[in-house]
């Protein structure tokens, strides 16, 4: 399964014309490239990866967390499986999220999900305030250079300001929300969509950005503000990781075939 999506930038001149990018299964993603000067042709670069997997490394201990809430799960319920009907339910109300905020901003906040609650907490903090209109929802970003893609799940104006914000939405249990706030990962993420905007030459030049942990109840959110400049110095040493760490692996697969075929 492929999602193609336009996406407009400026040109060295100052003009504006569109690029293609598109999104596999697999969160990997193309561009395509101007060949003699059409934007028309079929023409791909190589799929790269989400900013997203380019930070993983940055989610500290998620295994033992993770494996102590299996655990404390299992005992309350009597089901060794209900850390896993919990995460599916998580994985299907976060979608179930994003797709309500995501027509919100394609219908110009004529679609409004009044059966969802966490939607409904959104909306009430964040979607029906006057300074946030927003202009994109789940747009996809291709970083040329650093050669990775992301999605952003919203861009809004400030009407009487003109300052563009990128956002994206988090679904949490509040208990775990308030026992480890916000990850630094999450902060890496956003600051990572901003690089690839710029390198872009996006039409979106934000100057804020902020994430948005909606509580799973529908009872809260908590908006937290992103240091742009601070994490994506953050997010350049978490991919110069990245790289060294495939090269490891590459170079770690060869030997262990030469060992083998000795």
């Amino acid at each position: 399964m492929e999602d193609i999506q336009e996406h407009i930038i400026k040109d060295g001149k100052g003009k504006t014309k569109p690029v293609f990018i598109s999104r596999n299964g697999k969160h990997q993603y193309k561009i395509k490239y101007s060949k003699d000067g059409d934007w028309v042709k079929p023409y791909y670069g190589n799929a790269v990866p989400s900013a997203t997997s380019i930070i993983k490394h940055l989610e500290g201990d998620t295994f033992g967390i993770g494996m102590a809430w299996a655990m404390k799960l299992a005992k309350e319920s009597g089901d060794p499986y209900q850390a896993r009907i919990e995460s599916n339910k998580a994985m299907d109300s976060g979608n179930e999220l994003h797709d309500c905020i995501d027509r919100f901003i394609k219908s110009n906040g004529s679609d409004i999900a009044e059966d969802n609650i966490m939607f409904n907490t959104w909306y009430r903090d964040v979607g029906s305030l006057p300074e946030n209109k927003f202009l994109k929802g789940e747009l996809f970003v291709y970083a040329p250079y650093a050669e990775f893609g992301g999605t952003i799940d919203g861009i809004s104006m400030n009407p009487d300001t003109g300052e563009i914000t990128i956002w994206d939405w988090k679904t949490k249990e509040r208990a775990s929300f308030e026992k480890y706030g916000s990850p630094i990962k999450d902060h890496v993420q956003l600051a990572g969509y901003f690089l690839a905007l710029r390198e872009m030459g996006s039409i979106y030049a934000p100057v804020k950005a902020n994430l948005v942990y909606l509580m799973r109840d529908g009872s809260s959110s908590k908006i937290v503000p992103v240091d742009l400049e601070f994490n994506e110095g953050l997010f350049a040493q978490s991919f110069d990781l990245y790289k060294t760490l495939r090269v490891a692996k590459n170079r770690n697969s060869n030997l262990n075939s030469s060992l083998v075929g000795a």
